[in-house]
């Protein structure tokens, strides 16, 4: 289904997409994605609109308040299947941004799940070694010093699951970083063309939560990869 005609669109975008699906999940799936194309649009200065508290929420205030010169996002396909897919189109520069927040997403992702993967190896290795320990401990003709070097190979993959374990929290704490940092540096861009406080605040409730809806998404392997078409 082409509905791109006659437009100035520069660059498109394909997420690809699997497993089961709400209704309830691709709409909001599909709000999240046009929701942060506007904030990664180029902005203009903004109308003197009130918006409500539940516009906030919904994530309405992002179509309602905060106004771009970039031309709207366009869906140029979709195929629900699994493993399926969704192309947009849109401006190549706002397209970009939401290209690399989405990666860089899924990317703390997959290094995430890699830690605790390797997390949970080493501790089973520990507890195999343990239940040798225990068996050479019963077995009369092995020593203790046998006993005494499992016990110490189980406490280092012990610490080293520990350590991944560790280091799969920071991963997570950095993504909610990026996230944080990313919509930090569009607000301010948009205090400078004169968005006031409390415009501010409802965006970056609205973008906070948009993020949520795209991480849960990622999160589930219902939105599992991101390919970027750029026109002729």
């Amino acid at each position: 289904m082409e509905v791109l005609e006659n437009t100035r669109v520069a660059e498109r975008l394909r997420t690809n997409i699997d497993g089961v699906w709400t209704a309830y999940e691709f709409s909001q799936f599909f709000g999240a994605i046009s929701d942060l194309y506007i904030l990664f649009g180029t902005p203009i200065e903004p109308p003197n609109v009130p918006v409500a508290l539940e516009d906030a929420k919904s994530g309405n205030v992002l179509r309602k308040i905060l106004l771009t010169s970039s031309p709207p996002l366009k869906v140029n396909q979709v195929r629900f299947s699994s493993p399926g897919f969704t192309d947009f189109a849109g401006a190549a520069q706002a397209i970009g941004h939401l290209k690399d927040f989405l990666l860089a997403l899924m990317r703390f992702k997959a290094d995430q799940r890699k830690a605790s993967a390797e997390a949970s190896k080493l501790e089973a290795e520990a507890k195999k070694i343990l239940a040798d320990a225990e068996k050479t401990d019963s077995e009369a003709q092995k020593t203790r010093y046998e006993s005494a070097l499992l016990n110490f190979e189980a406490s280092k993959r012990l610490a080293e699951a520990r350590k991944l374990d560790a280091e799969a929290a920071l991963i997570e704490a950095q993504a909610e970083k990026l996230a944080d940092e990313t919509i930090a540096g569009k607000l301010r861009r948009l205090s400078e063309l004169g968005y006031d406080s409390e415009q501010l605040k409802r965006i970056q409730f609205a973008a906070l939560q948009q993020h949520t809806v795209l991480r849960e998404a990622i999160e589930s392997d219902r939105l599992v990869g991101i390919n970027d078409k750029r026109e002729a």
